[in-house]
């Protein structure tokens, strides 16, 4: 009596074709890259060459928020709107996503304080992109 609830698919719906978004490029196809996003990219490499000792690991440690080395990201010291210089890019801890989006809500003041404590905390050798 009761019938599945569950929608049959129409015919066509299966052999619709597939969306196709246009590629990022600076070449004039698709969409274009920003110089922020250029900016950020190179940052980003740079800080990569840091080593397994910061970039595998979050070093952020929020107590009862840390998922530990799971989706790890650039947390930067200052919110992105704010970031306008190359050190700026560069100010970052890396961070589990919880531990990111625990600062990113919070105040500036805390965030700034908690990304500079665990770039201080850092091996000396790993200060390589600061120079």
């Amino acid at each position: 009596m009761g019938g599945s609830m569950i929608k049959p698919r129409s015919e066509d719906s299966f052999f619709k074709p597939k969306r196709e978004f246009p590629a990022r490029s600076g070449n004039g196809k698709g969409f274009p890259i920003g110089k922020r996003t250029k900016e950020r990219a190179a940052a980003n490499r740079d800080m990569n060459k840091l080593g397994p000792e910061v970039t595998k690991v979050c070093e952020l440690r929020v107590p009862g928020v840390c998922i530990g080395n799971r989706m790890l990201q650039w947390c930067h010291k200052v919110k992105s709107r704010f970031i306008v210089t190359a050190k700026d890019w560069r100010e970052a801890a890396r961070g589990c996503a919880a531990c990111h989006q625990y600062y990113e809500n919070g105040k500036h003041k805390v965030m700034a304080a908690a990304i500079d404590a665990a770039i201080k905390s850092r091996k000396p050798h790993a200060h390589s992109h600061d120079t």
